[in-house]
């Protein structure tokens, strides 16, 4: 899969975050939510962005317990950001119960636990539905099963998405979405089933932020991470072939500094096949995909 990668948290993307929050709004979208604590903490961290007073801010957080709130700051709302902006462009259509979720839920992505998870949950469809709106495939989603369907060569795909939080639930998530798959996966077809699930919780629990090293881009720090978790679980992932799963495709993203650019989100993602005669489309479909 295609990586992203953007220096945001600057004022042009200050000025693209409020005018989301305005359409959101407009869609019934609480006006009061998360994000918008987010929006307070970008403001106090552009105003004190040289390197002299960084370090005073961050030690300021830290002291009344809001360091991990910071990290969540940077990655969810570059995520919010390029997500619905790419959903808006695309013109697809979001369900409002979708939406409202996605922008509940607690602040700190490191207080969040399998009874507050729904709306980072929710997220992470929309945020899915924007990799295959990024290459033009016209997704369709749904609160119902599956979360995501689109076509690739003519071909119908059906997407489930899940969020790990614990590294004991990884497998069982997986097995979850491929229960789901089996309800709209028509049999006997052409189909391409599918789950998402997301790593980054277990990569970054919301207390840290990769600092990248000189010369060395964020996507290599993530995608080294990513292949690390692959080779662990591919001996676990042979139990879960069946005709309604093709592939689970994997994906990460965490919160970067890199030195002398700024604060940034960067994701990688890799398509794992299930059904080894489908590889070769895979591979074609996976390069289209943008996370």
């Amino acid at each position: 899969m295609n990586t992203s990668f953007q220096h945001r948290l600057d004022g042009r993307f200050v000025a693209e975050l409020d005018c989301i929050a305005e359409w959101l709004v407009q869609r019934g979208v609480r006006r009061q939510n998360r994000f918008q604590l987010y929006r307070q903490n970008i403001a106090l961290l552009q105003a004190h962005d040289l390197e002299r007073d960084r370090a005073r801010i961050h030690a300021d957080f830290e002291k009344r317990g809001r360091i991990t709130e910071v990290l969540s700051t940077f990655v969810e709302t570059i995520e919010m950001v390029e997500t619905i902006r790419t959903l808006m462009d695309a013109g697809v259509v979001v369900p409002a119960e979708l939406l409202k979720k996605a922008f509940s839920g607690p602040v700190d992505t490191f207080r969040e636990n399998a009874c507050s998870n729904l709306a980072r949950n929710a997220m992470f469809e929309l945020t899915m539905g924007a990799m295959a709106a990024r290459s033009a495939l016209n997704p369709v989603l749904s609160t119902n099963n599956p979360d995501i369907q689109f076509e690739f060569e003519d071909r119908r795909v059906s997407l489930e998405c899940k969020r790990v939080i614990s590294k004991s639930k990884v497998f069982e998530r997986i097995e979850e979405g491929i229960e789901q798959l089996a309800k709209s996966v028509r049999t006997g077809t052409d189909d391409v089933g599918m789950v998402a699930i997301s790593l980054a919780k277990l990569f970054n629990p919301g207390d840290r932020i990769a600092v990248v090293p000189k010369g060395v881009h964020p996507h290599d720090l993530l995608s080294q991470e990513l292949q690390q978790l692959l080779r662990r679980a591919e001996p676990v992932l042979t139990r879960f072939m069946r005709p309604s799963v093709t592939a689970v495709l994997f994906y990460l993203s965490s919160p970067c500094y890199v030195p002398g650019v700024g604060y940034t989100r960067a994701s990688c993602g890799t398509v794992f096949p299930m059904n080894l005669d489908e590889q070769i489309f895979l591979r074609r479909m996976a390069s289209n995909l943008i996370a």
